[in-house]
């Protein structure tokens, strides 16, 4: 239910007719009960009318009460409303930030432990350190997504997908890490009961011993691009919010040859 301005200046019309009303019957009562120009005996005959008029003013005076009552109830749901819209979407900004810092933090790490993007592949260790937690109360926010517009609500939905994907491929790529090492140790038993406990022969040892290495290692290239594209998502989002549109943060150490979706690209707001 809204107010429009007719509403209210016919709201505003009803008071003033009221009182006009009003100011009439109390003039004529008045006039009546001291008989001034013979009016008390004009009043007896038209008194049925004057009571007619009464019955409007009360009901123009209760029109008044009524809608000015509903109105203030109006203004405060919707104060209430705008309220939480904006408190919805600070959490919303809050989620992008986090995400932006933690992005930030992990591909500065990434160019340490591949010495500046010079090695193909990290230690698991390196590997599974690179996480991105995605705050609990990010599911809560799907419930009010409508409050923004359609391209900054897919601006948000990326920057989710995005740090899903990107602690997902870390899972996966611990866990064939995690694989890799154990077949390893179990072809190393194989064999070792094969040649009956006897050692090795060194150029078998040392393909053992680089096949051991290569286990250890994972390529960083897909989650390096899933890191990057988070850190474009979330400034990206955050420049299109109004209560962040003004914000300029830090870029992180990019890995070399990245280019950002379209749909990711952070805008230069217009001058």
């Amino acid at each position: 239910m809204k107010f429009s301005k007719e509403t209210t200046t016919f709201r505003e019309s009803a008071l003033w007719s009221g009182i006009i009303l009003s100011i009439i019957i109390s003039t004529l009562v008045a006039a009546a009960i001291f008989d001034i120009y013979e009016m008390r005996a004009k009043v007896k005959e038209i008194q049925t009318f004057l009571g007619g008029l009464s019955v409007l003013a009360a009901s123009l005076f209760s029109f008044y009460a009524s809608s000015a009552a509903a109105a203030e109830t109006f203004r405060r749901n919707c104060q209430d409303d705008d309220t939480k819209n904006r408190n919805i979407r600070i959490n919303m900004i809050l989620i992008a930030e986090t995400l932006r810092q933690q992005s930030h933090a992990r591909l500065t790490d990434l160019e340490i432990h591949t010495e500046k993007y010079k090695l193909d592949k990290i230690h698991f260790k390196c590997y599974s350190e690179l996480i991105i937690s995605i705050p609990e109360h990010t599911e809560k926010i799907w419930e009010n997504i409508a409050i923004i517009p359609q391209d900054i609500q897919l601006q948000y939905l990326n920057l989710i997908n995005f740090s899903n994907m990107a602690e997902q491929d870390r899972i996966s790529g611990i866990a064939s890490c995690t694989f890799l090492r154990d077949e390893f140790s179990k072809q190393t038993i194989k064999a070792e009961k094969i040649l009956n406990k006897i050692s090795v022969g060194n150029d078998i040892s040392d393909q053992l011993n680089k096949l051991n290495i290569e286990c250890n290692y994972i390529g960083w290239n897909r989650i390096g691009s899933l890191l990057a594209e988070i850190n474009n998502s979330s400034i990206s989002f955050l420049r299109k919010m109004e209560e962040s549109c003004n914000w300029n943060p830090d870029l992180p150490p990019y890995p070399p040859n990245f280019k950002a979706h379209e749909y990711t690209k952070p805008k230069n707001k217009p001058v």
